[in-house]
């Protein structure tokens, strides 16, 4: 007698659907506007609502430690998750800042799986003065030592399942932090990044080329006297020249 083994469609349906949405993402920005978005673990992580990169209405998050340990967050969400080289990712990008003035903060990516997790070589010093960009590249596997685990970078790279932002002195030293020392982060990008808007009218995806979106967020911005409809003198005034500025910007296009 032989036995099927048979899967409820419905387990089936949930299992294909968690293995489709475990992708990498060429492009996505982490502006930490709607909070953490999945960041937690070996510190107190907090999102604070002003100060950003952008200015005192930008939030952004901050990593701490108000005692001696470990200084980690780490992502097991997508689009930090997936085969990241068959996805396109080749790196990432963030904005780091100290907030806690001069703390030796050494932040180092990693990127793996438990079993197999790298660290990358080159570590980020905030600076206390204000924020500072920072890339690591996916591509140099030269760039990378194991931190944990047997297997090689590129299937690390291959089968990745999170990310993480850790203080270290040195990459690849497992040595608890400094306390109370802390990092601020904004705008973590997944490399490579999408296109920038094409000049002051492009205001809504997609980048790089004008269309109504643009036209419903000018009009958006204008209602709400928001700084991005402010286009034209007088400064600080919203009215019909900043929408002939506008008119003009869309008419013109994207080069």
């Amino acid at each position: 007698m032989s036995y099927v083994c048979r899967i409820p469609s419905m387990a089936l349906a949930l299992a294909l659907a968690s293995a489709a949405a475990l992708a990498g993402e060429p492009g996505f920005v982490e502006e930490f506007n709607a909070g953490l978005a999945g960041w937690s673990g070996g510190a107190n992580e907090q999102v604070l609502t002003s100060g950003g990169l952008t200015g005192d209405t930008d939030p952004y998050m901050l990593v701490s430690s108000s005692s001696f340990g470990q200084v980690a967050t780490r992502n097991l969400n997508p689009p930090y998750s997936g085969n990241l080289t068959a996805d396109g990712v080749t790196g990432v990008s963030m904005y780091l800042r100290d907030l806690g003035g001069s703390e030796s903060v050494h932040v180092h990516v990693l990127v793996g799986t438990q079993l197999n997790f790298w660290i990358s070589i080159a570590s980020f010093t905030p600076s206390a003065d204000g924020w500072g960009y920072f890339e690591v590249d996916f591509t140099d596997p030269s760039g990378w030592v194991r931190y944990r685990g047997s297997d090689s970078f590129e299937n690390a790279l291959a089968g990745a399942d999170r990310m993480m932002l850790r203080h270290e002195p040195q990459g690849g030293d497992i040595i608890p932090s400094d306390n109370t020392i802390d990092f601020a982060v904004d705008r973590f990008t997944i490399l490579p990044a999408g296109p920038e808007p094409c000049s002051a009218a492009d205001l809504d995806e997609p980048y790089g080329q004008l269309d109504f979106s643009d036209v419903v967020a000018f009009l958006g911005a204008f209602a709400a006297m928001g700084p991005e409809a402010d286009l034209a003198a007088p400064t600080g005034q919203w009215d019909f020249s900043d929408i002939v500025a506008f008119l003009g910007l869309f008419g013109a296009g994207c080069p």
